[in-house]
């Protein structure tokens, strides 16, 4: 019997496609489990996290000092721009609820080393985060000279002029108190105030804030600094 190209096609096309939707569905229930069982994947925010091309709608987020019956994802925007609606949800059980600040995750962490501490804090202020969550802030850091400082990094004179440095972590006996500089969108997105922060971050990720100075809002030391214009 001769078979004509188009019955062949007709045969193979169907099973092409049941094939590429198995496909789909494999990659889409592994993704589940992987955020189900918070698996380590590559889905860290700011330079650590939410970097490259990921499948929609969830993307885990690890971090190492969350347990792992809290379930972090990450939730695709469906606005334009997406970031106005991208969001973090926190899956515990059958109980599942937006996480606006680190005390929506009061309970879900252990933070045991000064590292898992300031890692912490830096999830919810990152160049890649600070937009996710109620209280809109950034970390800002001594100029380095490379892509990924775009937004985050003051010029030397801003660093130096104002008495700007890295980080001090605290140990205390019921967590971190952690002084750093950081940013917030006020008088406008572009246009930041500095200030010097300290907190309490807490062993179970309870976030305490300690005190707030406003070091300055004035453009000549905040020309390199801000957020982006959908905040």
């Amino acid at each position: 019997m001769i078979t004509s190209r188009m019955q062949v096609n007709n045969m193979i096309c169907p099973r092409a496609r049941r094939y590429f939707l198995a496909l789909i569905f494999l990659s889409f229930a592994s993704l589940e489990l992987a955020c189900a069982n918070h698996e380590k994947l590559n889905c860290f925010l700011g330079d650590r996290y939410l970097k490259g091309k990921y499948p929609p709608y969830c993307r885990c987020i690890n971090l190492p000092m969350i347990y792992a019956e809290c379930s972090l994802q990450f939730i695709e925007g469906d606005t334009i721009p997406p970031q106005i609606s991208e969001r973090v949800v926190l899956i515990r059980g059958d109980e599942m609820r937006r996480v606006n600040g680190p005390n929506d995750l009061k309970g879900c962490a252990n933070i045991e080393t000064p590292e898992e501490a300031i890692e912490y804090l830096r999830f919810f202020s990152s160049e890649n985060t600070a937009h996710l969550f109620e209280d809109e802030k950034k970390e800002i850091f001594a100029p380095k000279g490379h892509r990924g400082c775009i937004l985050v990094c003051t010029t030397n004179r801003s660093w130096n002029n104002l008495h700007l440095h890295d980080p001090v972590v605290t140990p205390k006996n019921d967590g971190f108190e952690i002084t750093r500089f950081i940013i917030k969108p006020f008088p406008k997105a572009y246009l930041p105030t500095i200030y010097k922060e300290i907190v309490l971050v807490r062993k179970d990720g309870g976030v305490d804030l300690i005190s707030e100075e406003k070091i300055t809002d004035d453009p000549k030391y905040t020309e390199r600094v801000g957020f982006a214009g959908f905040i």
